[in-house]
């Protein structure tokens, strides 16, 4: 991890990775639940990329098994690319499951 900010009035917790790492969503939240707090809804900004399944758009997060389905604002590009730095929000997830869905913000090229 790089940092690290906490607010406890405001109910978040921002943290930011130095480039390069590998820990996924999945293992923040569990490190989030572990410590008694709730997961909610993550801002995610992560490079990686986009490939198509299915006829469904996907992002693939660079260095981690980590991938998400994406869903995005109509005139939102979301064509194939090597290499992204995608921004978006992930719903929370139920309990015990992991939210796969990445709602998609922006898409710019690194």
């Amino acid at each position: 991890m790089d940092t690290v900010d906490v607010s406890l009035n405001q109910g978040r917790a921002t943290v930011k990775l130095k480039a390069g790492n590998h820990a996924t969503l999945v293992q923040l939240r569990a490190a989030v639940a572990k410590n008694g707090f709730a997961n909610k809804e993550a801002t995610i900004i992560a490079a990686g990329e986009i490939s198509s399944s299915a006829g469904q758009p996907k992002f693939q997060v660079s260095g981690t098994d980590e991938s998400f389905v994406l869903s995005a604002s109509p005139g939102t590009m979301l064509n194939p690319a090597a290499s992204v730095l995608v921004e978006g929000t992930v719903p929370a997830a139920e309990k015990d499951k992991s939210s796969t869905t990445l709602q998609v913000k922006s898409v710019k090229q690194p």
